[in-house]
């Protein structure tokens, strides 16, 4: 087990996360090593955009969202291909929210936290990072990075809103997609909202045969209305065969 974390320097690259979150002060740091571990995953290779989205505010998601649907394709793809604005490793606005990347307003400026080890305990970085680990021994991903950022992705308040996408981060760490495209496929599937199919018309049952029955005035029934059953013609009693006559007596012979 030690020689899959030490292969895959996973124990180094989760505690340079953690520490580019203390020096930025990030408002969400789980989010923001999970940005961080997903640099040298092959899901950033394809998808440019996913570290962006994990660092993107709830408000911009809710707004993406709507009431009561989820994101659309469009929107997803646009979002893990281009990203939404954000880019944790540059300083710079979001477009749909208007603030630093990974941060705060007020507490990029005035951290109520006054020391970097409150800091860290606040946020459970060394239960996070334990966590993540043992989940990467236990799974073996084919991508310990993404895997891992799927992890630190699980505690922020995109869990709350998308869990499918953190989700999905994880089942392609596991089983790596061939392509962007298919990367693509696999989270607009699991993310956005299927398109309702009209349910299908159950098929017409066949009309009894009958016949229609002519009313006396000689007009068919209106549709809709029972047609009226036929009078049956009183049976006439059968005629009483009149008793055989005695056959005639011969003459006896002489």
């Amino acid at each position: 087990m030690a020689e899959y974390l030490e292969e895959h320097k996973l124990s180094e690259k989760i505690q340079k996360g953690i520490n580019a979150a203390v020096k930025a002060k990030a408002a969400d740091p789980h989010a923001f090593i999970a940005a961080t571990l997903l640099t040298d995953s092959p899901l950033h290779e394809q998808l440019p955009g996913l570290r962006s989205l994990l660092l993107e505010p709830p408000d911009a998601f809710k707004k993406a969202m709507g009431k009561k649907t989820g994101p659309s394709s469009k929107w997803l793809t646009d979002a893990l291909t281009k990203g939404p604005g954000i880019d944790p490793s540059k300083p710079g606005k979001s477009k749909l929210s208007g603030k630093a990347p990974g941060t705060s307003k007020k507490l990029s400026v005035s951290r109520s936290i006054e020391t970097i080890e409150a800091y860290v305990e606040e946020f459970a970085f060394n239960d996070a990072a334990a966590a993540a680990m043992s989940a990467c021994l236990a799974a073996k991903p084919a991508d310990p990075n993404g895997f891992a950022a799927a992890s630190f992705a699980a505690r922020t308040d995109l869990n709350g809103l998308l869990p499918t996408l953190i989700s999905t981060i994880e089942k392609l760490s596991v089983e790596p997609a061939d392509g962007a495209e298919a990367m693509i496929a696999a989270f607009t599937e699991s993310v956005c909202p299927a398109a309702a199919e009209p349910a299908a018309e159950p098929a017409a049952e066949p009309a009894a045969e009958s016949s229609t029955f002519v009313t006396e005035t000689g007009e068919a029934p209106a549709e809709g209305e029972a047609a009226a059953p036929a009078e049956e013609a009183p049976v006439e009693p059968a005629a009483e065969e009149a008793p055989a006559e005695p056959a005639a007596e011969e003459p006896a012979a002489e």
